[in-house]
């Protein structure tokens, strides 16, 4: 596992292959920031924020440039201050587990592909812009958006299960 956290500002810097067989944990101390450039595959992304007072806020940046697997889930805890980016057309996200974002600004850029693949029900929250969605997960209860969700390229359900408020979709 990786855990990050303490005073200042902390970095980790990916540019080859790296598999973490458990969270990765973004604490809720000074400002961290992890820049996946190589590949990577995680057990979960955990990504807690808050508000520290006197104008201070312990925020978390992930910059996924590449390909990420996570395995389990992402889940953004605290404040409006944590972010996941996905700033390069070619980078893919693939989810197994679910994603509870904090608010809608939790995931700004995601001009790449993010794909749903878990084995059973995935439930996605606050995840509003995308740019390709693919749902891989071919179980009964499949992938459940519980916010609206925008893309901008394209859907693709691959005839698998899911619900919630979805716009523009070619059934």
């Amino acid at each position: 596992y990786i855990t990050m956290g303490g005073q200042g500002s902390n970095y980790v810097y990916n540019n080859g292959k790296i598999a973490v067989t458990d969270y990765i944990t973004m604490g809720d101390q000074g400002t961290n920031y992890v820049y996946n450039n190589g590949g990577m595959t995680v057990g979960g992304l955990k990504m807690k924020s808050r508000y520290a007072g006197f104008g201070i806020y312990c925020k978390q940046y992930f910059y996924n440039n590449s390909n990420l697997t996570v395995l389990g889930d992402i889940l953004m805890e605290g404040s409006e201050s944590s972010y996941l980016y996905m700033n390069e057309e070619d980078s893919v996200l693939r989810i197994g587990g679910n994603i509870l974002g904090y608010n809608s600004n939790s995931f700004p850029n995601t001009k790449g592909k993010v794909i749903f693949d878990g084995q059973g029900k995935q439930t996605v929250n606050n995840f509003a812009n995308a740019n390709i969605i693919e749902i891989e997960n071919e179980s009964y209860d499949g992938v459940n958006f519980t916010s609206k969700v925008n893309y901008t390229t394209l859907f693709d359900h691959k005839g698998n299960r899911f619900t919630g408020n979805v716009s523009n979709v070619d059934y």
